[in-house]
């Protein structure tokens, strides 16, 4: 990542970065989120998938591949997401608050090797010392000690990272937890300069160099976002604070040629509710107020200009680029409000199931003209997440990018299918796994010397008679000619980790 700046890590605690207020200790009392769970999911196999990994982990296993599996699918993936639920009998009350488990599959000479290991971050080793929740969470509020650093909360359970051959477990604002690569043993909290733990986000960028290129953010006192650029050798290049008023969190970003694009959607921090609730839950969205897009230009990051538009949130984008005559397109899945975080990512710890509405994790393209205009274009009537462009590029233009989707009448927070979108035409390919499937994001790994790729990810079948699954399938342009989707699958343990990954060729 690019260098730090100058904030040591007690100026940086003293600006607020995640200060709260002390709280007394949880009294030991019968969790009625946990029952409520347990009662659900009985009626519910769905629901199997956010149950609790074992504290051991998974494996190691080895597993013979089928004939069938395709050769060009080989080297290691890794996947990350919260895999610890319920601990003490205390269940956590939001699906982003489970304590992180890193998966590792190892594809080679026909066979699979595949295991998995809780990241030991200070908050869930200290949490297993003592036998009990210790702090409150991002969505699930505990009584305890004051949280003075985004450190104390990092659950380090949203994606991974593989950069300068290192491995590093991400969380939403902070430190990245360096993993090693083959045991998944815990290395410790990573800092890119001498005495700074600054926040960092879950989803950087590598460039077509192998430059990396990310964000972090504080807005639990004074507002400051975070700005790095890293070389490919794990050299700091560049590093800026900036002072950004009504900072939201900040989850995904886009990278350009020549811009790091920043939305910030209208979710403003609100500290008269931060002694009494979750971290989210102290935050307003405020539906009169703009959305506010931030331009950094990459060569110099104290250079910025800001841009404004109706508001809405997106969790994550596809990517985007710059037009010959300098437009701006951003590809997004994008939400009317954040009633999703509130709503189903909340209910579904409780087994409740609720319905996306129309409207939610729509697939549009944004637009930004050289003037500051903004335009937003729906590009497919369905309800999606998670998406993933089939190309090699990380800043140029692209045709098409896929998707996770569900259904809107089944009732559940689940992904049972993946299409393909034309940035052109709309919806061109879709495969619908079937109700018992869960779906979980997809990489993209590149085919070899000009050859078709494939997409790569895990599907969860919630009939308990079939465990999770490695799929593969050919990529959309394979699609794209006629050749159609075929899914290559082959079985694992019975666990899920619905996440995010990292693909090594």
């Amino acid at each position: 990542m690019h260098p730090l700046s100058s904030l040591s890590r007690r100026h940086f605690l003293a600006l607020g970065a995640g200060s709260l207020l002390s709280r007394p200790a949880l009294p030991a009392s019968p969790d009625p989120w946990a029952a409520a769970f347990a009662r659900q999911q009985a009626h519910h196999p769905w629901l199997s998938g956010y149950q609790n990994a074992p504290l051991h982990g998974y494996g190691p296993l080895a597993i013979s591949l089928p004939a069938t599996w395709p050769k060009q699918v080989s080297g290691t993936l890794y996947r990350n997401g919260p895999a610890l639920h319920q601990f003490a009998g205390q269940r956590y009350h939001h699906w982003f608050d489970g304590d992180g488990m890193v998966h590792r599959f190892h594809i080679a000479n026909g066979t699979l090797h595949c295991h998995a290991r809780f990241v030991e971050t200070a908050k869930l080793t200290a949490e297993r010392a003592a036998g009990k929740r210790l702090r409150a969470g991002f969505g699930t509020y505990y009584p305890g000690p004051p949280t003075r650093h985004p450190d104390d909360l990092n659950s380090a359970n949203i994606s991974v990272l593989w950069h300068n051959q290192k491995l590093f477990a991400l969380w939403e604002a902070g430190s990245p937890y360096e993993i090693d690569p083959g045991t998944l043993a815990t290395k410790g909290r990573h800092r890119w300069q001498d005495g700074h733990y600054l926040p960092f986000t879950a989803h950087p960028k590598v460039d077509e160099n192998g430059h990396l290129w990310a964000i972090g953010y504080s807005n639990v006192g004074p507002n400051r976002l975070f700005l790095y650029h890293i070389g490919p050798t794990g050299d700091l290049r560049q590093q800026h604070t900036l002072a950004v008023d009504n900072l939201p969190p900040v989850h995904d970003f886009v990278l350009t040629k020549d811009f790091l694009v920043i939305p910030l959607p209208p979710l403003s921090f609100n500290p008269a509710t931060a002694a009494e609730t979750a971290y989210i839950d102290s935050h307003i969205w405020q539906g009169d107020k703009a959305t506010r897009i931030l331009i950094v230009d990459r060569a110099d990051f104290s250079k910025t200009k800001i841009v404004e538009t109706d508001p809405w949130w997106v969790f994550h984008y596809a990517g985007g680029w710059q037009d010959a005559d300098g437009t701006i397109r951003l590809q997004a899945i994008q939400y009317p409000n954040t009633d999703i975080i509130y709503g189903p990512l909340r209910d579904v710890m409780r087994g409740h199931a609720t319905a996306s509405k129309p409207g939610d994790a729509l697939p549009v393209e944004i637009t930004i003209s050289p003037g500051g205009k903004v335009n937003g274009t729906a590009m497919a009537d369905l309800v999606g997440e998670f998406p993933v462009r089939p190309e090699a590029s990380a800043t140029g233009r692209y045709n098409d990018f896929c998707v996770l989707t569900a259904k809107l009448q089944d009732q559940r927070p689940q992904f049972t299918g993946i299409a393909r979108i034309d940035l052109n035409n709309g919806v061109a390919d879709r495969f619908e796994f079937g109700n018992q499937v869960s779906v979980e994001e997809h990489l993209w790994l590149p085919g070899k010397r000009g050859a078709p790729g494939w997409l790569i990810g895990i599907i969860f079948i919630t009939n308990n008679s079939i465990p999770p699954c490695v799929c593969s399938m050919p990529e959309t342009s394979a699609m794209a000619r006629g050749r159609g989707l075929s899914c290559h699958i082959l079985s694992l343990w019975d666990c899920m980790v619905v996440s995010f990954e990292s693909y090594i060729p």
